[in-house]
């Protein structure tokens, strides 16, 4: 591992570097397809992760940050500089929002069912029929791993439909376990009585 230096990707011969379609490594020493190269690297994607690890071992086990180009120390603790420490946690949170998204879009759009509320952070998926431990225990291993892991684990199920799931704000969900019945339903309902009957029939006990 040692001989992944920057020297030894450089092109030995630009001339031979091509070849019937196929891009010479300058990593293994061997021709690849195109397609086995990321963009304007001389290595393979093979050798590249390959330079990815060891890169990340040598820089952690010197106290360096592991980012690709930081040559910081890291954080007394950690494996990355301040700087990117930040960076990293702002990534994770984009990434982590946008799978909820794309998880709340595959179970009917990011807008609760009951009281049309479109704040993200607020909404979550309701199991239909009580089942939702059952359900991620047998995606997570674990009855309490909602969440990111969970919607993790449905995206690469491909989204399946075998438990009905719908979405529901934090106030509803919260309602509704504790009450059998969301209040904004109870309002509803009440609503519907007064109009066809003129008098509350849930607060006459009927």
């Amino acid at each position: 591992m040692d001989g992944y230096t920057q020297k030894t990707f450089q092109f030995e011969d630009n001339d031979a570097s091509e070849k019937g379609g196929e891009k010479w490594c300058c990593g293994c020493k061997s021709y690849k397809l195109h397609d086995d190269f990321y963009y304007g690297s001389s290595i393979c994607k093979s050798c590249y992760s390959k330079k990815r690890i060891h890169v990340y071992s040598l820089n952690k086990q010197n106290g360096r940050c592991v980012a690709v180009g930081c040559r910081n120390a890291a954080v007394d603790g950690l494996v990355t500089c301040e700087n990117h420490r930040h960076k990293y946690t702002m990534r994770y949170k984009l990434r982590r929002r946008e799978l909820k998204i794309e998880t709340l879009n595959a179970y009917g759009g990011c807008r609760c069912v009951c009281c049309f509320d479109a704040y993200i952070e607020s909404l979550s998926l309701e199991h239909q029929d009580g089942n939702g431990a059952e359900h991620r225990r047998m995606l997570t291993g674990n009855s309490k791993k909602g969440g990111t892991r969970f919607y993790a684990k449905l995206k690469k199920l491909g989204f399946p439909t075998d438990f009905r799931m719908v979405v529901f704000c934090m106030n509803c969900n919260t309602s509704r376990r504790e009450n059998g019945i969301c209040h904004h339903e109870l309002e509803r309902i009440k609503a519907r009585e007064i109009e066809a009957y003129g008098v509350d029939m849930i607060a006459l006990g009927m």
